[in-house]
């Protein structure tokens, strides 16, 4: 049998080990509760609901943070010599100029 040294420095022979897993998961099993027959209310629908979409909202905003770091990694993103010649330091279009 081949001997596996574990973290720590443990020596276990393969089967020993397992003999181990076998029974740390049967031990979770026979100490683990039955059915719970739990009463779920619509305030806890309403937490879950709350969870889904704030997690989405979550994901909304992470991807408009990075939004332009990603059309820039691929290769989307104008640089400031493609802008208009009538814009002027603030991005926004003189109306005396324009016209």
């Amino acid at each position: 049998m081949k001997t596996i040294i574990m973290r720590g420095g443990l020596k276990m022979k393969r089967v020993n080990q397992y003999s181990f897993i076998v029974m740390i998961t049967a031990s979770f099993v026979l100490i683990s509760p039955g059915a719970a027959f739990a009463y779920l209310d619509p305030g806890t629908g309403s937490m879950i609901l709350q969870g889904i979409l704030g997690g989405l909202a979550a994901i909304a905003v992470a991807g408009k943070i990075y939004w332009s770091r990603l059309k820039s990694f691929f290769g989307f993103r104008k640089t400031k010599s493609d802008s208009g010649s009538a814009e002027g330091d603030d991005g926004f279009r003189d109306k005396k100029k324009g016209q």
